[in-house]
């Protein structure tokens, strides 16, 4: 995204905050070595910037995101990456489907002025 929609260390903490969970729980993950896949686009359409992340995990996610108050909780990143979304007025969804995670937070771009 453009440097006035976003700001880069916001943007860098989103995909730390994800790649570290998503990480996490594949490496946890009971499936097979080749299953064990991480993937991430990201994509810029008009009017909004979204960031997509899949893995594999043996648990479904802790949800709502406001349960994750505990300091063990697995998922907290996903808590702070809400809290970045909501200073852009961005969107997190979030699906658990036959042990697989998917994460999608979107952003929408600002204008410039």
């Amino acid at each position: 995204p453009s440097e006035e929609s976003i700001d880069s260390t916001d943007l860098g903490n989103i995909l730390i905050h994800l790649l570290d969970n998503a990480i996490e729980a594949t490496g946890r993950s009971l499936c097979d070595e080749d299953e064990k896949v991480i993937k991430l686009s990201m994509k810029q359409n008009e009017g909004t910037y979204t960031i997509t992340l899949e893995n594999p995990t043996d648990s479904a996610p802790i949800l709502p995101l406001n349960t994750l108050l505990s300091e063990e909780s697995d998922g907290l990143g996903l808590k702070a990456v809400k809290e970045i979304l909501d200073q852009y007025n961005g969107h997190l969804e979030i699906d658990y489907r036959s042990s697989y995670f998917t994460i999608i937070a979107t952003l929408p771009l600002q204008p410039s002025e």
